[in-house]
């Protein structure tokens, strides 16, 4: 088992039996499509495939399916790969229903786009622009735009390069904050207990990830007097003429009332972003329930540029004057500091409400609007009459047979016909049944639709709310998966692991091959008469011989004799080990012949793995049963045969390949 070509094998059986699984898994039925592509830790470029997809209860997933290198990421070279996957599993195209990529011109394209290909072979796979890249969008935006926050975020990049730049200003920072916790315990400022009082280090943020930058500025919060005597520090006694220059300019920076104004604005931006994000990227988020939360999103933005303002300054003063930073009066005029000779003839009120406050969030609004226009598509403002909120409040019936027309390959002119008299009954229906009355997302209301078989009676309206359900709302699970594939990249190369995904199917498992199939090298130097592992072990004559296989030799005696200590050990009846490998019952003999499958026989290859169903009526997840002969003995006898029952998981996010 600790062969490399073994354990290659055995997470290729992994790999192809839980790809299997998740094929099963969507019943032939339709599914969404989650493309993504990135470089590896190898350099070598890599496209993961996820499908999302209703299962037989009527709960949403989303699974990992493959991985595919690609030589370029033109949308020509990604169809092709996907193409091939498809090829290989038996797939049709024809079964996607939803497109779900980032914002590159080589997935969105209209015209040439990945999107643009599939559309010409399933006319209704809607495309969706991911969500949380979106919201990514639309907060560097402003960061981009405004001078002001761009240049708050520089001189915050800049702290992190200058404190965080060496252990010694690390182990300094938290040394700080380990007093001043131990100074606010014992004035009785702090509370303790588990959990409280953890220690807290500046994190840097990603340039990808905006919801890091969030959690820095909570840190900058925390630590701000800690960071405060580190920089003093630096300015005072470093020994590199740049950091201390770095350090001085830090320091006046963050004693301005700049710095306060704009940490509190981008804390409570990022904060209201960050709770979107998270939301977002849930797996069983539906796009009807996204777009609600992306209108909350605006709507508390709107409301903090209309009512906020007073709060708000409260709040910046108030940590101005906690850490003896600036505080402005509002009514004097207004200094320029890059020009403080020129007068502006406006107040510190008028620049910071009007320039500054009302500019930044009219700007996230305004980008807010720009880049969620999928509100206004048509076939979401039908999507919304499937909405079970309130009691069906929002059903239309003349939009829900409209959402059947933009499906034509899912719809015969019939079925439209019997879908405008089925949904009366179904209103009717649902809204008398007080299982349904309590009902907040599409998603719950396919779930209750299935366990109450009303799925079956109302058939149209189901597979109306189902390709509501799989239009994917973001990338996060693919994203997720290239997560997974740095940690398997920790043990594994590059090439093993796409090996898995794409190899052929295993019908020899173990060391069976390579020490008894004749010719091998193995073989041929343990098995093949003459040669020199032979004529020591196996010729009369030899020392190995004696001692082994000779009666009266020194280790014969010790192994092969019925009143030696190991034979007892091993095969005598009523001894530990032996009624934890012989008897009938044990774990061990279970093994040995489970499914009926008896190890007093040749080797067995190649078993088809089965289910078993559990009391609920779900089944478990496949078995594969590898056997493979390990021992030094003829195959045929009883110890040459070992079975190992290997339960695979439902899906590839929850198998830890590295562990197995």
């Amino acid at each position: 088992m600790t062969s490399p070509p073994v354990q290659k094998d055995i997470v290729h059986c992994f790999a192809e039996e839980v790809t299997k699984s998740v094929i099963q898994e969507t019943g032939n039925d339709v599914f969404g499509l989650l493309v993504d592509e990135s470089a590896d830790v190898s350099d070598k470029e890599q496209m993961a495939v996820v499908f999302r997809f209703v299962d037989k209860y009527g709960i949403v997933k989303e699974r990992f399916v493959g991985i595919s290198h690609v030589k370029e990421t033109s949308s020509l070279s990604l169809k092709i790969a996907i193409d091939s996957l498809f090829a290989k599993h038996g797939l049709s195209l024809k079964k996607v229903k939803g497109q779900g990529y980032d914002g590159a011109s080589n997935m969105k394209g209209e015209f040439n786009g990945l999107r643009s290909l599939i559309l010409k072979e399933s006319s209704s796979a809607y495309y969706v622009h991911c969500f949380a890249h979106q919201l990514q969008l639309v907060v560097v935006a402003v960061a981009k735009k405004h001078f002001e926050v761009g240049d708050f975020f520089d001189m915050v990049s800049l702290l992190l390069n200058v404190v965080g730049a060496s252990c010694k200003r690390k182990d300094m920072l938290r040394e700080s904050y380990h007093k001043k916790i131990e100074e606010g315990i014992s004035n009785g400022e702090i509370k303790t207990g588990t959990g409280l009082n953890q220690e807290l280090s500046l994190q840097r943020p990603t340039n990808t990830r905006w919801g890091s930058h969030y959690r820095t500025l909570l840190r900058l919060v925390d630590l701000f007097s800690c960071i405060i005597e580190v920089l003093e520090y630096i300015q005072d006694e470093g020994v590199d003429t740049t950091k201390r220059r770095q350090a001085y300019g830090l320091l006046k920076y963050f004693h301005t009332f700049d710095f306060a104004f704009y940490l509190q604005l981008t804390l409570h931006i990022l904060g209201l972003t960050d709770s979107l994000s998270k939301a977002l990227q849930r797996r069983d988020q539906d796009i009807l329930n996204a777009i609600s939360l992306v209108a909350s999103t605006k709507r508390q933005l709107q409301k903090l540029r209309d009512d906020g303002w007073d709060d708000f300054l409260t709040r910046v003063c108030s940590f101005g004057e906690k850490n003896n930073t600036e505080v402005l009066n509002m009514d004097e005029e207004f200094v320029d500091s890059r020009r403080p000779r020129k007068k502006t003839n406006i107040s510190n009120l008028h620049h910071y409400k009007v320039d500054c406050f009302y500019t930044v969030l009219d700007m996230q609004l305004q980008e807010f609007n720009d880049r969620f226009d999928e509100v206004n598509s048509e076939l979401l403002v039908c999507i919304a009459s499937l909405s079970p909120v309130d009691s069906f409040r929002q059903f239309n019936k003349s939009m829900l047979v409209r959402m059947a027309e933009l499906y034509p390959d899912d719809f015969s002119f019939v079925e439209r016909v019997s879908l405008d008299h089925q949904l009366d009954i179904y209103l009717d229906n649902v809204q008398r049944d007080e299982r349904f009355s309590n009902l907040k997302s599409l998603g719950d209301l396919a779930r209750v639709m299935v366990e109450t078989k009303k799925h079956i009676s109302h058939s149209l309206v189901y597979r109306l709310l189902k390709l509501a359900l799989i239009l994917p709302v973001a990338t996060a699970t693919v994203e997720r998966c290239f997560s997974a594939m740095n940690m398997v990249l920790d043990t594994m190369t590059n090439e093993t692991l796409i090996k898995c995904f794409k190899a052929p199917p295993l019908h020899d498992v173990g060391q069976c091959a390579v020490r008894r199939t004749p010719g091998s090298a193995q073989y041929a130097g343990r098995r093949t008469p003459g040669s020199a592992q032979y004529a020591g072990r196996r010729t009369p004559g030899s020392a190995w011989y004696a001692e082994c296989r000779t009666p009266g030799g020194v280790r014969y005696s010790g192994r092969r004799t019925p009143s030696s200590a190991r034979y007892a050990r091993r095969r005598m009846s009523g001894s530990a080990r032996y009624r934890g490998r012989r008897t009938p019952g044990s774990a061990r003999a279970y093994g040995y012949a489970i499914d009926g499958l008896s190890a007093y026989g040749s080797a067995i290859r190649g078993v088809t793995p089965t289910a078993t169903p559990l009391e609920d009526g779900a089944p478990t997840a496949p078995r594969l049963l590898i056997v493979a002969p390990t021992t030094a003995r003829s195959p045929g006898t009883v110890p040459s045969v070992v079975c190992l029952r290997l339960r695979l998981l439902r899906s590839y996010q929850r198998l830890k390949i590295g562990s197995s």
